[in-house]
Formats: structure tokens, sequence, C-alpha cells
């Protein structure tokens, strides 16, 4: 985050056109950062449904489609140049944030090992 902070100071030099050193060091990271991310994101959102310890397969969904949104964003806006793929950013970050809020709150599922320990 703290690239993403100080890239900033690249913002009148992007607008004109000029040298964007700062900004271009951040966006070739979250070029490779994102799809990462998105990867492991996918990876806890899937594991979390299967077991049921984390979420839900009601709401894996929101999770399912941030983790991918987040992925796959930056390849489309930065390298391949397509912008109108920054729509996903938003997408990303409301569907990312639904799911965590809710498989925070979701109840887990009750084991028979759980059970049969607390009586």
């Amino acid at each position: 985050m703290a690239v993403h902070t100080v890239a900033y100071v690249d913002a009148e030099a992007l607008a004109a056109g000029m040298s964007t050193p700062i900004a271009t060091t951040h966006f070739r990271l979250a070029t490779l950062i994102y799809p990462l991310f998105g990867i492991a994101l996918f990876g806890l959102v899937l594991a979390g449904m299967q077991t049921r310890e984390l979420g839900s397969v009601w709401i894996s969904w929101l999770g399912f489609i941030g983790a991918v949104a987040h992925g796959v964003v930056m390849l489309l806006v930065f390298p391949l140049g397509i912008g109108d793929a920054a729509i996903l950013f938003p997408v990303a970050a409301v569907t990312i944030a639904a799911w965590f809020i809710l498989a925070g709150v979701w109840k887990r599922r009750e084991t028979r090992e759980r059970r049969t320990v607390n009586g």
C-alpha cells in the first residue's frame, strides 16, 4: 500500500504524458501481486466453503467474484490497456468486503467432535 500511496506524486506527470517512474513501478508490482492475491483469496473462499469453517456455500459466490475480479483487473487495465475493465476495482472491493464481513459473522457448522466435547 505504501507504493500505492506514493504513486500519487506522479499524478501530474501521468496526466501530462510525461515519465512516471513511481506510478509505473506501482502498476508493474500490482500487475504481479493482484493475480497472486486473487488466487490466494479464491483458495481461502474455497477452503472455507468446503469445510464451512469460514463462511458458507451461500455466500461463497461473493468471495469468488471478488477474487476473480481482483485477480484479473490489473492484467486487463495495465498491460492490455482495457480501461473499461477498471470497473472491476470497485466490484472486487465490495464483493471481497461483503464476503469477509459475512464470513466473519456466519455461524460455523457444528461438527460431531465439537458437540461431544462441548456436551
